[in-house]
């Protein structure tokens, strides 16, 4: 996780403005969509006192960068939980039923009693020169 000792002042300066434009760009989608006055007055306000932090003093920005990035490492651990999850119960599990469906055993899992062994037999080495300049 990122240590706030470790935020330097170009980090604090790129959060500042980062915010700066998000917000002023959330307040100018409402001015484009004529929405009321106050909501844009509530996004156009911290939007530039973001910019003034950001530009004047970067560093006044560093509890809210704290805070701002304990919550994304929180969110980026839930988010990969569910990709995780969605690719599995999407794409494994589809597979391992039609495999099941189709009678596959790519792995060779069966167990056959009549079998002295389940060592697979591999063909001579011609050359043992270029199969080791080549070994797969």
């Amino acid at each position: 996780m990122l240590q706030s000792s470790q935020t330097t002042r170009k980090e604090l300066r790129q959060f500042g403005l980062l915010f700066g434009v998000i917000f002023t760009g959330i307040g100018l989608y409402q001015l484009y969509n004529d929405t009321a006055e106050t909501a844009r007055l509530v996004w156009w306000i911290p939007g530039v006192l973001f910019f003034i932090a950001g530009f004047a003093a970067p560093t006044a920005l560093k509890p809210i960068h704290t805070i701002w990035m304990k919550f994304a490492f929180v969110l980026g651990w839930v988010n990969t939980r569910i990709i995780i999850t969605l690719i599995f119960f999407l794409v494994v599990t589809p597979i391992g039923l039609i495999m099941r469906i189709l009678k596959r055993d790519l792995l060779a899992e069966k167990i056959n009693k009549n079998t002295e062994t389940y060592w697979d037999d591999i063909e001579p080495v011609q050359s043992v020169k270029e199969h080791l300049e080549r070994q797969f």
